[in-house]
């Protein structure tokens, strides 16, 4: 299993920043490299959320956050890349 670890500091109020991960389907509004992003489960937020991503040029990801720590920390799993 591969591991890649990013962090980033972000000149804003972590309530701020976590408002728009906490919006996780929707990463295409502020990813350039997102085509096209969606929900695929039930659970849109935080911990189990799950989205499908349409890459640019292209390609596709499949995702599911498998830890979630409130303004801290978010840690995504690739399930499957086309």
């Amino acid at each position: 299993m591969r591991s890649i670890v990013v962090q980033r500091r972000i000149p804003a109020a972590p309530a701020n920043v976590w408002a728009v991960l906490a919006d996780f389907p929707n990463i295409a509004r502020w990813n350039t490299g997102v085509a096209k992003s969606f929900s695929t489960s039930e659970v849109t937020g935080g911990l189990g959320a799950k989205r499908h991503c349409d890459l640019i040029p292209f390609g596709q990801l499949e995702e599911t956050v498998k830890q979630w720590d409130d303004t801290r920390r978010m840690v995504i799993s690739i399930d499957s890349a086309k």
